[in-house]
């Protein structure tokens, strides 16, 4: 009975130890098979790329094209009672220092030759100096068809404006055909005028009296003329009614430290604008 329970012994340990070994088999051939199957799934899984990704050129802006200023219409600068432009108004430089801004027909007074006779649709032109330069005489022309215009300007300072009327009061009609308007003469030549007389005479105007005071300290035996010109304003800008320059004389000699007065014709303190003078000193 010994015997028996020793082989049984024997036999239980062998069929452990095959029963082990089986186990070991199976567990090394399941690695076997399962590592190369692990491996090639983290293959095929995406890496990270060690190269540095390709720099794209910057986009440029679309280049837009250049948007050109719009000139903007010309509006004449003056709203005259009596005159009415003729078709549209636009700026015609005639002389380097003359420019004709607008061409019209005028109703009111005559202011060209001292009458102030009423008018009716009398041919009209308003210059401007463009200078900064004296205007001493123009004379200006505008073909009418049949008929020329003519128009003078004297005394017109630098950087100013004038209301011209026609010389000979043409009436405007509306089949005029109107060609632009042509400076024919333009000098600044005002030699023998004073513009700075302060140190001889001080011109005192008070309402139409012209008042001229000797101040020089000593008798100015000659004439002394005072001359000047009529301006209306509109909305803040002068401008001058006609083109004439009125005068007045004051006979000499003057003696010092007289103040003459005088009553000068077409002289308003409020729209009267003295200029310069002219005497012998």
């Amino acid at each position: 009975m010994a015997k028996k329970t020793k082989m049984n012994k024997d036999v239980k340990t062998t069929i452990v130890v095959i029963a082990f070994a089986v186990l070991l088999i199976a567990a090394l051939a399941a690695i076997v098979f399962w590592f190369p199957k692990e491996q090639n799934r983290q293959e095929g899984q995406l890496q990270p790329s060690s190269e540095q990704p390709t720099e794209q050129p910057a986009e440029q802006p679309t280049e837009q094209p250049t948007e050109q200023p719009t000139e903007e219409a010309y509006v004449f600068p003056f709203e005259i009672p009596g005159f009415t432009l003729i078709g549209d108004a636009q700026p015609v430089e005639v002389d380097r220092q003359l420019s004709v801004l607008g061409i019209g027909r005028y109703s009111g007074p005559f202011f060209e030759d001292l009458t102030d006779d009423e008018v009716q649709d009398v041919l009209a032109i308003v210059v401007q100096n463009t200078s900064e330069d004296w205007v001493a005489n123009a004379y200006l022309t505008l073909d009418c068809g049949e008929k020329t215009a003519n128009f003078t300007v004297t005394s017109l300072p630098g950087q100013n404006c004038a209301l011209l009327l026609e010389q000979e009061r043409m009436i405007y009609s509306d089949d005029m055909t109107l060609s632009e308007p042509v400076c024919d003469y333009c000098s600044n030549d005002l030699t023998g005028k004073t513009m700075d007389f302060g140190g001889e005479f001080a011109v005192v105007p008070a309402e139409s009296v012209l008042q001229l005071q000797n101040i020089s300290g000593r008798e100015i035996s000659g004439d002394a003329v005072v001359y000047y010109k009529n301006y209306a304003m509109y909305d803040g800008k002068l401008l001058f009614l006609g083109g004439i320059t009125y005068s007045y004389t004051f006979e000499g000699p003057i003696a010092a430290n007289t103040a003459p007065q005088a009553r000068p014709s077409h002289f308003s303190e409020q729209s009267s604008l003295i200029l310069f003078m002219s005497y012998d000193s």
